[in-house]
Order: C-alpha cells, then structure tokens, then sequence
C-alpha cells in the first residue's frame, strides 16, 4: 500500500509550496473578468431570492460564490477555495491515472505540471472554468474507478459530477450523453471492457436529475422553459461575418454598424454587438426576457442561409480556442515564462496528436479479434474517456461559441490525463506486440 500510494506523499510538499506560491505572488486575486459581474449578480440574486432566473446564469458557480461568502464581490478565501479545488483536481487525475497502470514517475510528473501556472492561473478569476474543471476530472476518474474495479457508487458519482459541471457551464450540458454513446460504441467495437446500456442511461442521469430539476423550477416559479438564455448572444459573438445575412433590417443595420465602428476604433469586435442591445428593444418593443430568442432565431437563419461563412467562423473559434493561454499575471506576462509555457502546450498537443494514432491501431487490432493485456485496454479506455470530453467542450465551445482559450481551461487537465495515459498504454501496446505473441480469440 505504502508503495502505491508513494506518489501522494511526493505530491504534497510540491502543491503546498505550489498554494504558498500563487497565494504570495498574486496577492489580489481572485481577480475580476468581463463575465464575473454577471456570475456575482447571480449570486446575489440566489441569496434574495433562492433561484436564478434563466436570462442570467446557471446557479453552479454562483452557488460556490454564496457558499464561501463572495456574492459582493471576489474574496480572498474565493481565491484559496479555487487554488485547492485545483490541487484536488490534480490528485484525482493523478488517481486515475495510477488506477490505469502508470508508475510513480509518470504520475508525479502529469500531477507537477498540474501545479504550474498555465493550468492554475484561472484559479485567480471569479469565473467557472475552475470548478467546472474539477467536475469533470472527478467524473472522469469515478468512471475510470467503475471500470476498473465495478461499484454502481462510483458511477453514479461520476454521473452527479458530469450534472453539476452542466449547472455550472451549459457547455456540459449533453456531456453524459456523448460520453455514455461514444464508450458505448468503444465497448461495441473492442470487446475490451464491460459496459452496457443501462449504466450509460446512469450517466446521463445525473445531469437529467440536476440540470432537469434546476429547469422545472424555472418553469414553475419563472414561467420560463429551460435553464439559460445565452445561445443567441453567444452566436452573436461567434459570427460577425454573418451580420450582413440577418433577415432583421433593423438588427442588420444595428449590428453592421456597431461591428464596423469596434474595427475602425480598435475595440473587440467579437463583442460589439452588445451596444446594440438598447436601440434594439426600443426599436422592436421587446422585453428584456424577448431578446435572446429573437437574436437566435434571426443568427440561425442567417448561419442555415449560408454554411460556408458559418464554417469560416467556427474555423476562426477552433484557431482561437487551441492557442496557448496568456493572462497579465506574475508568471504569466512575462515573455521568458510565456516561451516555456508554449512549449509545454505544443509538447502536450503533440503528444496527444502521436496518442490518437496508436489509440487507432489498439482500437483496430482490439476489433479485430487480437486479445491484449488488461493493463493495456485499461489505460487506453481511460485515454479515450479523458479525449471524449475534452473534443465536446472543443466541439460544443467552437460551434455555439466564439472559442475563447478559457473554455479550454475547463478541460487542461484532462488534456494532461489522456497524456499521461496515453504514454502508458503506447509504452506497453509497443512492448507487447514487439515481445510477445499475441493470439486471437478463440
């Protein structure tokens, strides 16, 4: 046991030092972005009046924000809590990543590289990528604990996780779904592992429980269906080059005008839209609560009336959602870091580009009838469980979203996961189709 567990005692003086670092050289965080004020407004507003109604903000992280005292604005017990819910992140990575056959070097090293500020510094905002990020590597490694070693608990632990990063970032919100398929699908094609259909509808339950019920008491006390009312601002921020193509002429015009005045005034013009916003109720006689619908159903005509523009822009989103992260922090502006820490994200994506090769010829000579070690399937299931969520956030991020580097960072350790685990399973599918003669089912 002592030996198993060697990693954690090696992990502890390092992210003691690491929360002792972050804490001294950035001395005012947790620090505040363009969407905090709405996710302390949400706050306040889910202690006046015990929901939050749909036009603003999911209650995920507003719920941390009213639970550690921050409604009002960032404190700095918001910024400790944030710190270690990314050092627990750390360890639970480390965890699965132990769980699926990697030695105590290649775990302290993912479990380090945690520790280092390109994945730490959204610790120092008032924004969700933290939390949600913690809710996603829990799910992960529950799941990879249910697949290893059986334990409905820890499914349904990892279903509830998967449920409550969708309350925190609707980015998740059909996460479950897509994992539960895709390991259902990889369950069908390799025979490597045990998975049926009814643990995949336990999955999905966890966000259907949650997220279901946050959508029933939106109904029921706001009169509103669904949970957030975002997408028609979030495409808005996505497609510019579509605001020609609105069928609206007043939001046309509106919308053209105020994007080409950000680019001669050097303003970003992704967000220029929201000036808009005023003129166009006034215009159109709408309530506040009307004119996130009529903004989706205007951008979804013109993205159906011309596909091709609407690839550009997404192409543009992926381009900007797989850039290296930069902040104007300690340790983050400063070039000499900057240079370091591009490095270690091309090193990462690299890596992880080489995995999904030999993830391909593991996943054909499975199919094919060819019978591997359990130590080799089970460190590629956790690859592939680790990649399904990160290419859904990309995926869901780029295609309703403008792609920002921070819907990323909801999914960075996850990244350093599939890795990790990708390295253990190349190193030993290598080994044994080098040494070993391996013979197909009988």
């Amino acid at each position: 046991m002592r030996g198993r567990l060697l990693w954690v005692w090696i992990l502890l003086v390092p992210s003691a030092l690491a929360v002792a670092l972050y804490l001294r050289v950035w001395p005012e965080a947790p620090f505040l972005a363009a969407d905090s004020t709405g996710y302390l407004a949400a706050a306040r507003t889910l202690g006046s009046i015990g929901q939050i109604p749909p036009t603003v903000r999911t209650p995920g992280y507003p719920i941390l924000l009213r639970a550690v005292g921050a409604s009002n604005g960032p404190t700095r017990p918001l910024f400790v809590v944030q710190i270690l819910l990314q050092v627990a992140s750390v360890f639970l990575a480390c965890a699965a990543l132990r769980s699926a056959g990697a030695g105590t070097a290649l775990t302290v090293a993912v479990g380090l590289l945690g520790l280092l500020p390109p994945y730490v510094y959204r610790s120092a905002f008032v924004l969700t990528e933290n939390l949600a990020q913690f809710c996603a590597v829990l799910a992960v490694a529950c799941l990879q604990r249910f697949l290893v070693r059986g334990g409905a608990g820890w499914l349904a632990i990892s279903s509830l996780a998967l449920g409550y990063a969708a309350l925190t970032r609707p980015t998740f919100l059909l996460a479950a779904v897509a994992l539960g398929v895709l390991l259902l699908l990889l369950r069908i094609g390799t025979r490597t592992f045990a998975f049926a259909p009814r643990q995949a509808v336990l999955l999905v339950a966890g966000t259907a429980l949650l997220v279901g019920s946050y959508a029933a008491v939106n109904a029921i006390k706001f009169g509103v269906s669904g949970t957030t009312g975002t997408l028609g601002f979030n495409l808005s921020d996505l497609c510019p080059n579509l605001y020609e193509s609105i069928p609206d002429p007043t939001m046309r015009r509106l919308y053209v005008q105020e994007r080409n005045d950000a680019y001669v005034n050097g303003r970003a013009v992704e967000w220029a839209h929201y000036r808009t916003y005023d003129q166009l109720i006034q215009e159109h006689h709408l309530k506040p609560e009307e004119l996130e619908p009529f903004l989706r159903a205007q951008l979804t005509r013109a993205i159906l009336g011309h596909p091709i523009q609407y690839l550009q822009a997404v192409t543009a989103s992926i381009v900007r959602f797989t850039f290296p992260a930069t902040a104007k922090l300690p340790l983050m502006r400063e070039k000499r870091y900057q240079i370091l820490w591009f490095a270690l994200h091309f090193l990462v994506m690299g890596t992880l580009f080489a995995e999904s090769f030999v993830f391909g010829v593991w996943a054909l000579l499975a199919g094919s009838g060819v019978r591997f070690n359990e130590a080799i399937n089970r460190a590629w299931i956790l690859w592939f469980a680790s990649m399904a969520v990160v290419l859904y956030n990309a995926a869901v991020s780029c295609a309703i979203e403008m792609g920002e580097v921070r819907f990323r960072n909801a999914t960075e350790m996850l990244l350093l996961l599939a890795a990790g685990a990708g390295i253990v399973g190349s190193r030993r599918l290598f080994r044994t189709l080098s040494l070993l003669r391996v013979s197909p089912r009988g």
